[in-house]
Order: C-alpha cells, then structure tokens, then sequence
C-alpha cells in the first residue's frame, strides 16, 4: 500500500508507474463494491441542522441518537454497528428496511465518501435512504 501512496500524484488524480498513468475509474468502484453504475443517478437535498437529522435517524431507523454522537454534522459509527450488527431471525419488513438503511449509511459514510475519521460518517447521508424503493 505505501507503495501506491508514494506513487499518486494529487495534482492529476492519477498513479505514476513505469509504463503510464493509472487512476480509480467508476468501473473499478462498481466492481469492488458490486453496486450498478448505470441507472438514475442518486441527487437530493439535504436538511442537516443536527436536531433536524436526529428526528430523521428515529424516523428512518427507529434509533435516536444522544447527542452526545454527533461531532458537529458527523455522527459514531458505533451506533451502527451497536444497533444493527445481526438481524433478528424472523424480522418485519420495517425491521429490514431499517437495517439495509444503517448497512448502506456506513457503507456510504466509512467507504465512499471517507473522510479523515474511520469513526464518523456524515450525518446528512441518511437522508439519502429516506426514499426506499426497490431498484428496477
């Protein structure tokens, strides 16, 4: 890994080898990640003042985080994984939905839209789960 790190050249977004440049490509993400890359594209707005997002986090997961697990607009990721390590055997449809809501807010908050903490996601990503319709 240091390897690559010593070999990425920020100003280009590319990695420097011996026989060209090479970079990160969509196509890449899809296939890590096993998510479509075509289809509609996932827009929205978001509300984010933090009392705003604690109601959104009871209503959309049915868990309402103390404030104490926000750090400005970035909430522990901990409570995911506190609350929605393991799915009950027989669960109810709510219950799922509530479950592939935190599985994709950590997805999306620890793996692509990173930042400098491993511990905390951006709050305002769940809103983009609020909607949550099947993928045709």
């Amino acid at each position: 890994m240091s390897g690559l790190i010593e070999r990425w050249r920020l100003e280009t977004n590319t990695f420097h080898f011996l026989g060209g440049e090479a970079t990160v490509t969509l196509e890449d993400v899809a296939y890590i990640y096993g998510l479509p890359i075509d289809g509609p594209a996932i827009t929205g707005h978001v509300r984010s003042h933090w009392m705003i997002t604690e109601e959104i986090f009871l209503d959309l997961l049915g868990v309402a985080p103390d404030p104490s697990e926000f750090q400005g607009r970035q909430i522990n990721l901990k409570l995911f994984r506190d609350n929605f390590k393991d799915l009950p055997k027989r669960p109810s449809q709510v219950v799922e939905i509530r479950h592939a809501r935190a599985y994709l807010f950590h997805l999306v908050s620890s793996q692509i839209c990173t930042n400098t903490s491993s511990s905390r996601g951006n709050a305002y990503l769940i809103e983009l789960f609020e909607d949550f319709k099947p993928y045709d």
